[in-house]
């Protein structure tokens, strides 16, 4: 079932438009995907967007908080739905984004020591060699 619809996005101040439809449904199905993986998949059922309409959609839902961008060293960043704080497990080898559910607050105050101000989102990437890539060798 989507967590995403036209009723979520008009929620967050937008237009539910077919195209913005379209990429939060590729985006919720992929759970990552770069905008390169997004355009095409984007562009195989809506054969007449353009590139710049995808990143100008991108760039409003971004704003309104309903995707996020996931920052990845030396990579192509990707996309996720918005969702609670989470970390990011990166397998260096193949790429792949995997979302981890933490036990306790991601940053709890005995790691960091106080904030110098109010704590909004957390970011947290973990970089090694998943299971399925360290099998094969």
């Amino acid at each position: 079932m989507s967590m995403i619809n036209s009723t979520a996005i008009q929620a967050c101040g937008l237009k539910a438009t077919p195209q913005r439809l379209l990429i939060l449904k590729h985006i919720e199905k992929a759970g990552h995907i770069s905008i390169e993986q997004l355009f095409d998949a984007v562009q195989r059922e809506f054969p007449s967007i353009s590139l710049a309409t995808v990143y100008k959609n991108i760039d409003a839902l971004l704003a309104a908080g309903l995707i996020r961008e996931v920052g990845i060293v030396r990579g192509k960043h990707v996309f996720e739905i918005a969702k609670e704080d989470h970390i990011h497990f990166i397998c260096k080898r193949c790429g792949t984004v995997t979302d981890i559910r933490p036990r306790k607050e991601i940053l709890p105050e005995s790691l960091t020591g106080p904030l110098p101000g109010e704590k909004e989102m957390v970011e947290l990437n973990i970089y090694g060699i998943c299971n399925s890539c360290k099998n094969e060798t």
